[in-house]
């Protein structure tokens, strides 16, 4: 399930990381460490509607750190209700 994008490739793996997070489009593998699950949850919430789906940049899937942080949110709202 990862995304293959960039890989092989022989960029600074950290100032990549670090673009994606500047521009608010997180890879799933990043997506997965922020919400603290595995990939195959990240995933399987997608796949279940409860996380939207993420962005194509080309062939690229990202995550936008706002809809991620929108998901959280909703978790503690439905915790709290």
């Amino acid at each position: 399930m990862a995304d293959g994008c960039g890989a092989g490739r022989s960029l600074n793996v950290s100032a990549s990381r670090k673009d994606s997070w500047d521009r608010g489009l997180l890879r799933p593998k990043e997506a997965a460490a922020w919400l603290g699950v595995s990939l195959r949850t990240l995933y399987r919430e997608v796949a279940s509607g409860k996380l939207p789906r993420p962005v194509k940049v080309g062939a690229c899937s990202r995550f936008p750190q706002t809809e991620l942080e929108r998901y959280v949110e909703q978790l503690k709202r439905e915790r709290s209700g």
